[in-house]
């Protein structure tokens, strides 16, 4: 196993940080179609940058899987403790409070939702089956570069609409390309020139995203996993993320990283949360409420989750109850 020689968990937690207020972005998002142009560019903008938060988590997620030194039966029952049981018993209550809220309450559509069909847990279903694809071929790099061709491959195929009915989200080979290339960040001792590239780069990067945010607002569209441009926007984006993590002012901001390191908590308890904030400000064709919904999610599911942490002192069985919820010590 290779090293960075770096000790790299307060970067990664900075990243994460910003990469679940993306993914935040992604389901606050919208508004009605008949409000004002700026506040259909400011909904554009964060449904734009909600693009971003899950190909980091999956670059992160092979990053970190690529470290890993267990064995098979030790990994995957490590999974179904801190993995599968809060994706199952979270994604279980998120599922009754929507039905409740809608209604149609049924065994097939529960199944559905749960692997992602149509509900944002499709993230989990992708990584369970990276883990299971990958565990023996991690070091591989031949078989690495292939599915990696064939990644991108599928992504052009999806973007000219040329694979049907098949759900992108579901499709493995959409997201592969991230997690290929976490592993190999890892398997080359990349993650230091990569800190290294984002600081000599930055100002590029950002003309870049200024471009971005131009043709957003000129041709009033956001910008989606599968545009034929997606790839220049991600790693744009991601560079700057990698570097504004190396700041020293934003790598000792401890909400930052408290967010980070709560970040799977977070993705897996947001969902009511940012669907009450979408409702209530979408009641008005303000573009400054529309702006801030991903901040009021985000610090409401966190303020949920510390007080929750803090009634659970006093509980005998505190640490199931935390990962219950996704919550690691």
């Amino acid at each position: 196993m290779k090293n960075d020689n770096v000790n790299d968990n307060n970067s990664i937690n900075i990243i994460r940080g910003f990469a679940i207020f993306s993914v935040i972005c992604a389901h606050v998002a919208h508004v009605n179609s008949n409000y004002s142009k700026i506040n259909i560019i400011a909904g554009n903008i964060i449904g734009s940058i909600g693009t971003i938060g899950v190909p980091i988590f999956f670059i992160i997620s092979g990053y970190l899987f690529a470290k890993g030194n267990h064995s098979v039966r030790n990994f995957f029952e490590k999974k179904a403790t801190n993995l599968i049981l809060p994706w199952t018993f979270t994604g279980s209550i998120v599922y009754f409070y929507v039905s409740l809220r809608k209604g149609g309450i049924g065994l097939s559509e529960y199944m559905k939702f749960l692997i992602g069909n149509g509900s944002y847990l499709y993230y989990l279903t992708i990584l369970m089956i990276f883990y299971f694809v990958f565990f023996r071929i991690r070091n591989t790099k031949i078989v690495i570069y292939f599915i990696l061709v064939l990644s991108i491959f599928s992504i052009h195929l999806t973007s000219k609409n040329l694979l049907g009915t098949l759900n992108p989200y579901l499709n493995p080979l959409n997201w592969a390309v991230y997690f290929c290339i976490g592993l190999n960040i890892l398997n080359y001792n990349l993650f230091n020139k990569v800190l290294q590239i984002s600081k000599r780069t930055f100002i590029i990067w950002v003309l870049v995203l200024v471009v971005f945010c131009y043709r957003m607002i000129q041709y009033n569209d956001s910008i989606t996993y599968w545009s034929d441009y997606y790839f220049l926007f991600i790693i744009s984006n991601s560079m700057i993320i990698i570097k504004l993590s190396t700041v020293d002012r934003i790598r000792n901001c401890s909400l930052i990283s408290k967010f980070g390191s709560k970040s799977f908590s977070i993705y897996l308890l947001h969902m009511p949360f940012a669907g009450i904030i979408t409702n209530l400000t979408n009641r008005f064709d303000n573009a400054l409420l529309t702006l801030i919904r991903p901040l009021l999610t985000i610090c409401l599911v966190f303020v949920f989750i510390i007080v929750y942490e803090n009634i659970l002192e006093a509980q005998p069985r505190k640490k199931f109850l935390k990962l219950l919820v996704g919550l690691r010590d």
